[in-house]
């Protein structure tokens, strides 16, 4: 129970990260001498689900699906090419299309769930982020694109989540004799059915 709810806490940390508004100072004198690294901002890819809200219209919110050919269909928007585009692009192409029949329209997207097999990779790696699974990957492959493990990582302790945020479901891994090559039955394969609703990695 504590596993899902820190694993939980992570993943709205992700989807916040993919789908928040970087802000730059608005004067010179405001901003810093130096920057942090920031992870890109999440670009809307196939099959996404995202969640488009309008204030003080309900029947206009809705949850919306990216369609195959890279587009949203919206009431009153009509067809949006969305594809490789940010939520906050999303925003400000559906408030040009209401403004026609809404005055000020006050709009929110947010990112709701990821198609294709996509998973978050979050923790004690140097390279947190959304990463696109290609063939038979295991764990440690998919940790190794992040540039492998800190020495901070507990190797034993690994948590894999999947089923989102509404019916989590998880296990946790043991890769301390994946990595001595002694056993690699904790490395698991990442089939597509253990990357459906965003699943998402603990380290």
């Amino acid at each position: 129970e504590k596993e899902y709810k820190e694993a939980q806490e992570e993943f709205k940390k992700a989807l916040s990260l993919a789908s928040q508004e970087e802000k730059e100072p608005t004067t010179p004198q405001e901003k810093p001498v130096t920057k942090p690294s920031k992870a890109r901002e999440y670009t809307i890819d196939y099959e996404d689900v995202l969640y488009i809200s309008v204030w003080q219209d309900k029947e206009l919110s809705q949850e919306v699906s990216v369609q195959p050919d890279g587009r949203i269909s919206f009431p009153l928007a009509g067809e949006i090419p969305v594809l490789g585009l940010t939520t906050t692009q999303v925003k400000e192409e559906v408030i040009k299309r209401l403004k026609d029949y809404i005055k000020d329209p006050v709009v929110s997207v947010s990112l709701k769930g990821m198609g294709g097999r996509k998973v978050i990779l979050l923790g004690e790696v140097p390279k947190q982020g959304v990463f696109q699974l290609t063939g038979r990957q295991t764990v440690l492959e998919l940790v190794a694109l992040a540039g492998g493990f800190t020495k901070d990582a507990v190797l034993s302790s690994v948590i894999v989540m999947r089923g989102g945020l509404q019916n989590p479901k998880g296990m946790r891994l043991n890769l301390t004799h994946a990595i001595d090559k002694s056993d690699f039955s904790q490395n698991i394969i990442l089939e597509k059915r253990i990357c459906q609703n965003a699943p998402f990695y603990v380290l």
